[in-house]
């Protein structure tokens, strides 16, 4: 029979390394909506970019309005936290990921244990997103070329 982690749907954007995220997120006992969350975090470079860190958002969002009852069930059932900071700082390491923002989201995502855990999470996707844009606007700007002035055109507007 064929391993799960031998195949991949659509695209290669989970298999970048030998530690796929999804075995991360089991190793670690992530709940649903950090899993899907970090998913999408860990994808944004490598499919749908702005889209993906929004969706990230959106589930931490809803992570931290249900958080007490995630919580309750979490500490019951998760791994000791150094084998999560283990696993993640593996994780981490196998995959290049190197951009503070994202490794600050997964450690946080692992190990939360408070909203302001969640909260300081969507801070750092914040982060990303502003740094999309501003990475967006710059290669717009490269790409702008000068208008040549002519008399069929003296009106355009310049570069």
């Amino acid at each position: 029979m064929q391993r799960a982690n031998d195949i991949q749907v659509g695209g290669n954007h989970y298999k970048k390394s030998k530690y796929e995220h999804w075995d991360w997120a089991v190793n670690c006992g992530l709940d649903y909506l950090a899993s899907a969350a970090s998913k999408y975090v860990f994808r944004w470079r490598d499919k749908n970019g702005m889209q993906d860190l929004e969706k990230a958002r959106h589930y931490v969002m809803k992570l931290i309005e249900v958080s007490p009852l995630v919580l309750t069930r979490h500490l019951h059932t998760r791994p000791p936290k150094l084998y999560i900071i283990h696993e993640t700082t593996k994780f981490i390491r196998e995959n290049h990921i190197e951009l503070d923002a994202e490794i600050t989201i997964y450690d946080l995502l692992a190990i939360w244990e408070t909203r302001e855990h969640l909260e300081k999470v969507i801070v750092q996707i914040d982060a990303l997103i502003e740094r999309l844009k501003y990475h967006h606007v710059m290669e717009q700007g490269k790409a702008a070329k000068p208008v040549p002035l002519e008399d069929s055109n003296k009106h355009a507007e310049r570069a």
